[in-house]
């Protein structure tokens, strides 16, 4: 058996995060989608400037979801939180509801004025003056969710003057502009005198440290920690606390005992954001070499997505759960265990491209290399947009391992052709930059 921390580091380098989805770059922009329930949310997809006409006409503010379908967090937000009814009832007719897939192409004007480090992003804009009211970085449960939209609709209606709520509005459209240390800013000082919002602007903080000032994460995170209530902030402001941690060699402890807490069901949290949770660990017991550690979490992981995937609703919600199985099950080294779990995904939505990319992946590291080509062909038939690249990579990966030399270079020049026609952004564009020295050096 391949050792678990070896099977997972190579399943990462292979590119694991794969989308879903099927469309083509031609293809007209979907109107309107329903997300399902006893009374459809009905959101305008993929044209924001109809979008935000619709709620200037309405006189409403524009609730906007920014996600891309390899997302789970952002499947999760829509099965467990925007397909409830008691969200629809309370906010179905208080806003204009938009979604945007970051992968389409008719998307790209969107991306470029709204730059996304973090999906799901969610914005409530001001249709009058196109301002972003709200700005939130992940998920968060439906109690949570409607704290922060009563305080978006709050300022949209000019009546948000409480702290909390003026400091989301100023960071979030600071944060829009690119204006990060201003946003840092607004947050610092709003931090005492918010109340009751004080955990949901400690976790705007710290997801701005996180990125550009880890050591102040550390300090932040550590102090805040302790007097946060239970819930996605708490979860969020830990995990981010770890990674800084992790990369300025400062003491995890904190944030490892207040994991470990969350992970043993401690504080209302999505299932998705409790898996979330397991992953920092293992990332951190892996990182260690802490083996004892690694295999013990990664079991309750297994099991809990297990569980959680067995009481889905549906097959939507079942699916929420793929990618975090799938690298439990890497963690364990025991990848087999995936494949039922993909099969019957890709049955269940034959247009998705997700399922048979990520089986792909886990032929590949089981040694499966002839059957994973065939996999990762059905993959490519139905991806779109920049994820591409990293489905090409996984192509030219597959070769490799056949031994196939020019189907190798086939794939990684189809990759730079793609890069070089779309012109990608972020993480897409560090691929890009790998995949052509890999091509170089052939």
């Amino acid at each position: 058996m391949v050792p678990s921390t070896v099977m997972r580091a190579t399943a990462l380098a292979l590119g694991l995060a794969l989308a879903a989805g099927c469309t083509h770059a031609n293809d007209p922009p979907v109107k309107s989608v329903a997300i399902a329930t006893p009374r459809e949310l009905v959101a305008i997809a993929d044209d924001f400037p109809a979008a935000l006409a619709k709620a200037k006409a309405e006189g409403k503010p524009l609730f906007v979801d920014v996600w891309a379908p390899w997302c789970h967090t952002c499947l999760s937000l829509r099965a467990y939180v925007l397909s409830d009814p008691a969200f629809v009832g309370r906010f179905g007719d208080k806003f204009v509801f938009a979604t945007i897939d970051t992968e389409k192409d008719q998307n790209q004007a969107f991306v470029a004025s709204h730059p996304v480090e973090a999906w799901p992003t969610l914005l409530v804009v001001d249709p009058r003056s196109d301002a972003v009211v709200l700005r939130w970085l992940g998920a968060a449960t439906l109690e949570e969710l409607s704290v922060l939209l009563d305080d978006a609709a709050a300022v949209y209606a000019g009546k948000g003057s409480a702290v909390a709520s003026a400091a989301f509005a100023t960071s979030s459209k600071l944060l829009a502009e690119g204006k990060r240390s201003e946003a840092r800013k607004v947050l610092e000082d709003a931090l005492d005198k918010a109340g009751p919002r004080r955990p949901a602007l400690v976790d705007q903080l710290v997801s701005v440290l996180h990125k550009d000032d880890p050591p102040a994460c550390v300090a932040v995170a550590g102090r805040e920690l302790a007097t946060l209530p239970s819930g996605t902030s708490r979860a969020n402001v830990a995990i981010a606390g770890l990674a800084c941690a992790t990369s300025t060699k400062a003491d995890p402890a904190p944030f490892v005992t207040a994991l470990h807490a969350m992970a043993d069901g401690k504080g209302a949290l999505l299932a998705d954001d409790r898996s979330c949770v397991f992953e920092a660990l293992v990332e951190h017991y892996e990182k260690l070499e802490k083996k004892d550690d690694l295999k013990k979490t990664a079991t309750a992981w297994a099991a809990f997505l297990e569980a959680e995937a067995t009481k889905a609703k549906d097959p939507a919600a079942r699916t929420v759960f793929d990618w975090h199985r799938m690298e439990a099950y890497l963690a364990l080294g025991e990848p087999a265990r995936a494949v039922p779990m993909l099969e019957a995904s890709e049955k269940d939505f034959p247009t998705d491209y997700n399922p048979p990319a990520r089986l792909a992946k886990i032929q590949l590291v089981m040694g499966k290399a002839d059957l994973a080509k065939a996999t990762v062909g059905r993959a490519l038939a139905r991806a779109y947009g920049p994820r591409r690249l990293r489905i090409l990579a996984l192509a030219a990966d597959i070769a490799k391992a056949r031994g196939d030399l020019a189907g190798e270079k086939s794939a990684l020049d189809d990759a730079i052709a793609l890069g070089d026609a779309t012109k990608p952004t972020g993480g897409y564009a560090k691929l890009l930059e790998q995949l052509r020295a890999r091509r170089a050096k052939l």
